[in-house]
């Protein structure tokens, strides 16, 4: 099967969790693949109230009114921030996978569809697509391919991660990292807020 075959008769899915580890991903979906980095704009990156990685697409107006505070917001610690204060550069950068159908159903599971996550179709940007030849993404490059994303659009108040999920993503930051140059600022200016970096 040509990879361009192989491609339609898979769904791009948009991981900004802790599924930016790929190993975390191989045993979670065996048969899916990483493509590339992607951005969705006009969304922005917190954890939530269950202590997990979430997306919030609060109207930009919102933020405007908030930041009218002045410096006071920097006093508080992350936890008591608006989603707008504690994620501030615009949009959300994440990883993009290739799954099938039983890969998909298998993620599912995982993010608690439809208790804890729903599913969303989302047009995300491809920044760094794959230059492999069975993952022929480069060629979409700068361009917007509609693409599943997990959204919690009922808890989206900023607050502590859990412990355990703390190591999760450190793990997945540096992979993404490693893999992908996932963005040193946008870690550094939006997840820090949120994700203590590894001290041993």
């Amino acid at each position: 099967m040509s990879a361009t075959q192989d491609t339609t008769q898979r769904k791009l899915y948009f991981a900004y969790g802790s599924n930016l580890s790929c190993s975390q991903m191989r045993t979670r979906c065996p048969t899916a693949y990483p493509v590339g980095l992607g951005h969705l704009r006009g969304w922005t990156w917190i954890i939530n109230e269950r202590g997990f990685a979430n997306i919030s697409n609060t109207p930009a107006e919102a933020a405007s009114d908030e930041q009218a505070a002045g410096n006071e917001q920097a006093a508080k610690p992350y936890h008591d921030l608006t989603v707008q204060q504690a994620s501030a550069p615009a949009g959300v950068y994440g990883v993009l996978y290739a799954l099938l159908p039983a890969d998909e159903a298998q993620l599912d599971v995982h993010e608690g569809v439809p208790t804890a996550y729903e599913k969303a179709a989302l047009d995300v940007e491809v920044v760094r697509g794959s230059t492999s030849q069975a993952m022929t993404y480069n060629e979409y490059e700068q361009q917007l391919l509609p693409t599943l994303v997990y959204v919690d659009y009922q808890r989206v108040k900023a607050d502590w991660p859990r412990s355990e999920y703390v190591e999760r993503m450190n793990r997945g930051i540096a992979e993404a990292r490693r893999d992908w140059d996932f963005p040193d600022c946008y870690v550094d200016q939006v997840m820090r807020n949120f994700i203590p970096e590894k001290t041993s």
